[in-house]
C-alpha cells in the first residue's frame, strides 16, 4: 500500500526556476536555482519524514495530486522527482517507470500530494 505525503507550498517548474550568476571565485558565469525554487526545497526537505528516507530501488511508481496557486501553470513534475531523490526516499529518479499525474488549483493552500510503490517487473 502506498502512502501519500503531503508538501505544502507552490512547487516551481523546474526550467522557470534558474538564473545565470557569476562565479565567485573564476568570475565565470553559471546557472543555479532560484531564490524561490532553493526556498521550496528547503521546505520540501524540512517536510519530510526521517522515516520514509529508505532509498527505494527497482522500478517504483508515481502518483501525484499537484495543486497550483496559478491556473496558468504548467504541470511539471521535473523538480518533485529531483527533491524525493535529493530527500533520499529513492535512489534515482530514473527508477520511475510509471508516473500518474494530476493537476488542480488551490489559490490559498498550494501543494503537493505524492505516494511512491514499487512496479512488480514480470
Amino acid at each position: 500500500m502506498t502512502e501519500f505525503i503531503t508538501i505544502l507550498g507552490n512547487l516551481p517548474r523546474k526550467s522557470n526556476s534558474r538564473r545565470i550568476v557569476a562565479n565567485r571565485r573564476t568570475g565565470k558565469p553559471m546557472v543555479i536555482k532560484s531564490a524561490d525554487a532553493l526556498a521550496y526545497e528547503r521546505s520540501f526537505m524540512a517536510q519530510i519524514p526521517a522515516r520514509l528516507k529508505t532509498g527505494m530501488e527497482g522500478p517504483l511508481a508515481l502518483s501525484a495530486v499537484i495543486y497550483y496557486r496559478n491556473p496558468l501553470s504548467d504541470l511539471s513534475d521535473e523538480l518533485l522527482c529531483d527533491l524525493i531523490e535529493k530527500s533520499g526516499m529513492i535512489k534515482n529518479d530514473r527508477q520511475f517507470v510509471y508516473k500518474v499525474l494530476t493537476k488542480k488549483i488551490d489559490r490559498l493552500n498550494p501543494r503537493v500530494e505524492f505516494g511512491i510503490s514499487r512496479v512488480i517487473d514480470k
